[in-house]
C-alpha cells in the first residue's frame, strides 16, 4: 500500500511565568513554573505526540493504544492532546496517518510527476528506487498501515483508503501496465506486480530487527539500502 501531507509545526515561544517567589519557597516556586510550561504548546510538542501515536499505533493498532501510552512514549503532558487534537485519540490518528502515509507518498507522488515525460525505463526504474528508499525513510508506515486494516472501525480504514490507497495505487498500476505492455515488466496482473513490488521493498525495513539479529545486517545503512534498489532493478 502506498500513501499524503507532512505537517509543520511553527514555533510558539515560552516565557517564563512572572511574579516573585515567596521567600524561603524557591523550589516550589520553580516547580510552578516548570508545570505550567508543561502544559503550554511547545515547538515540538505536537510533532512528539504524533510520532509516538505512528509508533505505537503501528505497533498495537487503534484499539489497544491509549493516549496516556502515547504521551508516556513522547514526554507529553497529556492535557495537550485535546489542545492540538479537539477530537481526541480519533483526530490523532488521523494525524498520524497524514504524517506518516503522507511522507512516502508525497515523495512517490513528486518522483512521479517529475519524471513524466521521462523514457519509460527510467521512470520505472526511479520509482522502484523510490519504493525502496522512502521504506527506509519511514519504516513505520506500512506497519501503521497494517494495523489499521486489522482494527475494528471499518470507517477507519476506508478513509485511509479512499484518502491516500486508491490515489497514489492508480499513478503505480498506471506506470507498470505500460512497462507490462511492452514487456520491460513481468506479464503479470498489474494490481499483483505493485504489491510485490511494494512487499519487497518494505519487508526488510518492518523486519529490521530480525535482520540484524539473523544477519548481522544494518537495513537502513545507505549502502545496504543502495544495494537493495539496485536488486529490485534487477530482479522486476
Amino acid at each position: 500500500m502506498i500513501f499524503s501531507q507532512p505537517y509543520n509545526t511553527p514555533m510558539v515561544s515560552r516565557s517564563p511565568v512572572k511574579g516573585p517567589a515567596r521567600k524561603g519557597n524557591k523550589t516550589a516556586a520553580r516547580r510552578g513554573r516548570d508545570a505550567s510550561a508543561a502544559w503550554r504548546p511547545g515547538q515540538d510538542s505536537r510533532a512528539r505526540i504524533v510520532k509516538a501515536a505512528i509508533k505505537l499505533f503501528g505497533e498495537r493498532g487503534y484499539d489497544r493504544t491509549t493516549v496516556r501510552a502515547i504521551c508516556e512514549v513522547a514526554d507529553a503532558n497529556p492535557g495537550l492532546v485535546p489542545y492540538y487534537f479537539a477530537a481526541g485519540k480519533e483526530e490523532l490518528w488521523r494525524a498520524a496517518a497524514e504524517e506518516s502515509i503522507g511522507q512516502y507518498v508525497a515523495e512517490l507522488t513528486l518522483v512521479l510527476t517529475r519524471m513524466e515525460h521521462a523514457p519509460l525505463q527510467v521512470r520505472l526504474e526511479t520509482v522502484l528506487r523510490t519504493l525502496v528508499t522512502a521504506a527506509a525513510k519511514y519504516p513505520e508506515l506500512h506497519r501503521f498501515v497494517q494495523t489499521a486494516a486489522d482494527g475494528s472501525n471499518a470507517d477507519r480504514h476506508d478513509w485511509m483508503v479512499e484518502r491516500y490507497s486508491r490515489p497514489s495505487s492508480a499513478g503505480l498500476c498506471e506506470l507498470f501496465e505500460e512497462g507490462r505492455a511492452v514487456g520491460l515488466l513481468p506479464d503479470v496482473d498489474v494490481p499483483t506486480f505493485m504489491y510485490m513490488a511494494v512487499g519487497a521493498a518494505t519487508l526488510p525495513y518492518m523486519l529490521h530487527r530480525d535482520v540484524e539479529k539473523v544477519h548481522g545486517v544494518d537495513v537502513f545503512d545507505d549502502d545496504v539500502v543502495r544495494r537493495h534498489a539496485d536488486a529490485m532493478i534487477a530482479t522486476f
